[in-house]
C-alpha cells in the first residue's frame, strides 16, 4: 500500500490507522513523504518505528505521480495500491478485494468510493469503473474515443455574432441535456462563481515567402521564440530549406528569415532580419494560423474573430477557442451578477493539433506549453476553493493550466500557485481533478487529447452520448463551432 505525503498532517493518521487496522494483515505500507513542509515527514518515522510493516521514503517535492513511483520501485508486494493521505478506507477493504482477486484470478480489482465533505454529507463517486479485470481490459485505446462526424458539421466560418452560437448544456448529476443559445450561459453561472479564462493572444504566425536564389514558394508557420528574433518554425515544403538558406517575405519595408539549424520534428530553427518592429511586421503581412480542418484561406476577418475579446499576451499559434463565444457585453453580465472573472495565461502550441497515435493512450506524449498565473489570479481561484465556490474553466487551456499549477495546503484544500512554468499535463479517464469543477468547452476531434479531458471530466461513454445527440441536432463543430458547458 503506496501513501504519497505532502501536507497532510492534519488529515494523515486516520488514513494511516484504516489502513494498518485492515481486517487483511498481509500488508506492506511504504509511505512516501514528498518534502513535505509541515510534521508528516516525523510521523512517517513514528508510525515506522511502532509497526515492521511500515516502509518510509523521504525524498524532495516532485508531485505525486513520483511519489507513487518510488513506492513502486521498492514495493515486494504481488498486487500494489494506492491511498492519498487525505483519504481513509474501510476496514474490509483489502480483504474484500483480495477475495475477488482468488475468485477470479484477475490482475486488477477496482473498488468506487465516498466523497466525505465537511457538513458530513456523502455521496457516491461514479468516475470509477468498479469490477475485476485483467490487464489488457483496462487499457484505454484511441477507438474508445472516436465518433463519425459529417464533414458539412465542421464550422469553416464563425457565428454571425460571437455569442450566437449554439450552446449544450450537460447537467452531470441528472445526465439531462437542454440546447441554448451562448447568449443565455449566464442564466447558468451563480453568484460567486469563478470563471477562468486563458487571455493568451494569437499570432498572426503564418507567412509565406519565396526561397532566395531559387524563387521557390516558402510557408512559414511560427511556433515560439526561443530568444530575441530566433523562432523555431514549422516550414513547407521542409525538404527545399536547410541551413544557411534565406526566405525573402517583403523587401521594403524588409522581412527575410535566416535558417539557422534543424529543429525537431521537422521543423527549423531560423532567425528574422527586418525593418521596423518584428510584431509589427508580422500583424502586416501574417496571418492567423487556422487549423487545417478550416479548408478556405484565412481572412482579414479572422485577425479579429479568430482572438477573444479578452486576449492579451501573445504567444498562441492556435485560439483558446471556448472563449471565442464571449462578448465584452456578457462578460459584463456575468461579472454584475456576482461572477468573479479570473485570467491565466498559456500559449497555445501546435501540438494542439497533433493526433495520438498510440493505440494505448497512455502511451501518449504531450507537449510542452508554457503558462503564466498571477499571483492576483491565483489568489482568487485559492480563495473561491478555500469557501467553497465554484471553479468553472473557460476552455481546455485553461484547465490544463490549473490542474498543472495545483497542491494541496496544510490543510488539505486544493490550491494553485502563482508563476511562471511549463506543462505537458495530460489529462484523460481516470484523472482526479483537483481544482476545476465545470468547464464552457467547444466540441473536439475524434482521437484528441481534448475529448480525452472533457472524458475525464464527466463520463467517456457519457460524453460520446452527448456528441451523437449534438450531432443529430446538427450543432456546429471545432474551433469556430458551437460550445457546450458541462455543469
Amino acid at each position: 500500500v503506496i501513501v504519497p505525503v505532502y501536507n497532510s498532517e492534519q488529515y494523515f493518521k486516520r488514513c494511516v490507522d484504516s489502513i494498518l487496522s485492515q481486517t487483511y494483515r498481509s500488508i506492506e505500507l511504504i509511505l512516501v513523504d514528498d518534502g513535505s513542509p509541515d510534521n508528516s515527514g516525523r510521523i512517517c518515522d513514528e508510525y515506522a518505528e511502532n509497526d515492521s510493516r511500515v516502509r518510509v521514503i523521504h525524498k524532495a517535492n516532485a508531485g505525486v505521480s513520483a511519489a507513487r513511483y518510488s513506492g513502486l520501485e521498492v514495493a515486494s508486494g504481488d498486487y500494489a495500491t494506492f491511498v492519498d493521505s487525505d483519504d481513509y478506507i474501510e476496514p474490509d477493504m483489502y480483504s474484500n478485494m483480495m477475495e475477488k482477486v482468488n475468485q477470479y484470478n484477475c490482475d486488477v480489482v477496482m473498488c468506487d468510493c465516498v466523497k466525505d465533505f465537511p457538513d458530513r454529507s456523502e455521496i457516491y463517486s461514479h468516475n470509477i469503473r468498479t469490477g475485476f479485470y485483467n490487464k489488457e481490459e483496462l487499457c484505454m485505446r484511441i477507438d474508445d474515443f472516436d465518433y463519425h462526424l459529417p464533414e458539412e458539421l465542421i464550422a469553416q466560418k464563425p457565428a454571425d455574432r460571437r455569442d450566437s452560437s449554439r450552446l449544450l448544456v450537460v447537467h452531470r448529476d441528472s445526465g439531462e441535456t437542454e440546447h441554448k443559445h451562448f447568449y443565455e450561459i449566464v442564466d447558468y453561472l451563480k453568484p460567486g462563481d469563478c470563471l477562468v479564462m486563458n487571455n493568451s493572444k494569437v499570432l498572426p504566425a503564418r507567412l509565406f515567402g519565396v526561397k532566395e536564389g531559387t524563387g521557390a514558394r516558402i510557408e512559414f508557420l511560427l511556433i515560439k521564440r526561443i530568444e530575441g528574433d530566433i523562432w523555431e518554425t514549422m516550414v513547407k515544403p521542409g525538404k527545399r530549406l536547410k541551413p544557411g538558406d534565406s526566405v525573402l517575405f517583403c523587401e521594403a519595408p524588409l522581412l527575410r528569415a535566416h535558417i539557422r539549424d534543424y529543429g525537431a520534428d521537422g521543423t527549423r530553427i531560423v532567425e528574422f532580419e527586418y525593418e521596423g518592429i518584428f510584431m509589427e511586421r508580422l500583424e502586416e503581412i501574417g496571418s492567423m494560423p487556422l487549423p487545417p480542418y478550416i479548408e478556405r484561406p484565412s481572412e482579414d476577418e479572422d485577425k479579429d474573430r479568430y482572438q477573444t475579446v479578452y486576449c492579451r499576451e501573445e504567444g498562441s499559434v492556435a485560439a483558446p477557442t471556448a472563449g471565442l463565444h464571449f462578448t465584452e457585453e456578457l462578460l459584463e453580465k456575468a461579472k454584475n451578477k456576482g461572477v468573479e472573472l479570473v485570467y491565466v495565461t498559456l500559449h497555445v502550441g501546435i501540438g494542439t493539433f497533433r493526433p495520438v497515435k498510440c493505440e494505448n493512450i497512455e502511451e501518449h506524449s504531450m507537449h510542452f506549453e508554457e503558462y503564466e498565473i498571477s499571483e492576483e489570479s491565483a489568489a482568487a481561484v485559492n480563495r473561491a476553493k478555500r469557501e467553497g465556490r465554484r471553479i468553472i474553466s473557460v476552455g481546455t487551456t485553461s484547465t490544463r493550466t490549473l490542474e498543472s499549477a495545483a497542491y494541496t495546503d496544510e490543510n488539505g484544500c486544493h490550491q494553485i500557485k502563482s508563476g511562471h512554468d511549463s506543462t505537458g499535463i495530460f489529462i484523460y479517464p481516470g484523472y482526479e481533478f483537483k481544482i476545476v469543477d465545470s468547464l464552457i468547452t467547444n466540441f473536439h476531434l475524434p482521437k484528441s487529447t481534448l475529448l480525452m479531458l472533457i472524458s475525464a471530466l464527466y463520463d467517456r461513454e457519457k460524453i460520446l452520448q452527448v456528441y451523437d445527440e449534438a450531432i443529430r441536432e446538427k450543432y456546429r463543430f471545432f474551433s469556430y463551432g458551437d460550445a457546450m458547458f458541462i455543469e
